[in-house]
């Protein structure tokens, strides 16, 4: 799950927050590496997982309000 695709363009995700990311950097500096295309998102298999269910309980949410979802997990 954590191997990571780049998509060209910036892209905000659902379900991820990367305000918590951006506190890490507590130096400020900035991250790329010298001639790296900074015109680019990189996108985990997990937070897409994550912005797909969030954009399909949304989409629920919306055309049947009274549904009762449940969520399971297998581990």
């Amino acid at each position: 799950m954590c191997v990571t695709s780049e998509i060209a363009g910036k892209h905000t995700l659902r379900g991820g927050d990367a305000s918590k990311l951006a506190s890490l950097n507590t130096e400020g500096t900035n991250q790329f590496r010298p001639g790296q295309n900074r015109n680019v998102t990189y996108v985990s298999r997990l937070q897409a997982v994550a912005a797909a269910v969030d954009a399909q309980l949304e989409l629920m949410e919306r055309e049947h309000p009274h549904r009762k979802i449940g969520l399971g997990m297998i581990c």
